[in-house]
């Protein structure tokens, strides 16, 4: 084997210019081995440049080297970048692999505990409603006879109703009634229970009774009887909920004097 080269022949006749070039055969040399590491192999590279003989290596231009030592470097780290980018691919299917396992443990195990969410996650509304059936007055007069369409009546006596609503009582401005109840919905239960609590009045004096809390001259009552009463009633609730489970529960009766004991109980101890 050998490397050739060639090379420009200059010389000058009496008259004129002339170039011409000449071959030479050199010997091909062993290449020469860079400091830090060797290329990879591969022939399906969009870049690859064969190592140089030592020799010609050697004689090369000092920003030919520079240039040539940067390229090597670049596909050095090059190729390290796709290794590394195999390795994660390996790493990658490796992890989903465990997360399908993790999966399958995580579902049996969620079965098991899932009635711990439904029951802890519960929720209570209030409501406020008012009441009405003290304020309403029925008059009620009886008439000889039918009404006919007319206006003439007839020798049937007939039922003449009105309902409207009392302003006073006994003298006495009436003034609105309302009464709260409460809705528990959980998960666990296949439809929403409902507790009938107090009138508002008597809910007040409750809850300071319960918490000490007085919320008699708030502006917003209901505001305040949800941010106190609220939290209480719903620990009872769980606490229901976990002693009888949620199947014996659902046929449960909530009452709200029920209630009532078990937080001067629990205030107690």
């Amino acid at each position: 084997m050998c490397f050739i080269i060639s090379l420009p022949l200059i010389y000058k006749p009496t008259s004129s210019y002339s170039v011409d070039f000449c071959i030479f055969e050199l010997p091909l040399y062993k290449s020469y081995k860079m400091k830090k590491g060797t290329l990879p192999s591969g022939t399906n590279r969009k870049r690859w440049i064969e190592r140089l003989p030592e020799e010609v290596y050697q004689n090369l231009k000092p920003k030919d080297k520079e240039n040539l030592h940067k390229f090597h470097d670049y596909s050095k780290h090059r190729e390290s970048k796709l290794l590394t980018i195999k390795n994660l691919r390996t790493k990658i299917k490796d992890l989903k692999e465990e997360i399908k396992l993790l999966d399958e443990k995580e579902e049996s195990n969620y079965i098991k505990v899932q009635f711990l969410h439904n029951t802890y996650g519960c929720r209570i509304d209030l409501t406020r409603q008012e009441k009405k059936s003290k304020s309403l007055k029925n008059d009620t007069h009886t008439y000889g006879g039918t009404l006919g369409f007319d206006g003439t009546v007839g020798s049937q006596p007939y039922t003449y109703s009105k309902t409207y609503i009392k302003k006073t009582y006994k003298g006495e401005k009436l003034v609105p009634h309302y009464v709260y109840h409460g809705k528990i919905i959980s998960k666990s239960l296949e439809k929403s229970k409902t507790c009938y609590f107090q009138e508002e009045k008597r809910l007040i004096q409750t809850i300071k009774e319960l918490s000490g809390t007085d919320l008699s001259k708030s502006k917003n009552p209901m505001e305040g009887i949800k941010k106190v009463l609220i939290p209480l009633y719903k620990d009872y609730i769980i606490h229901l909920m976990v002693k009888m489970g949620s199947d014996k529960f659902e046929g449960f009766s909530v009452k709200f004097p029920d209630f009532i004991k078990w937080c001067k109980k629990i205030k107690k101890n």
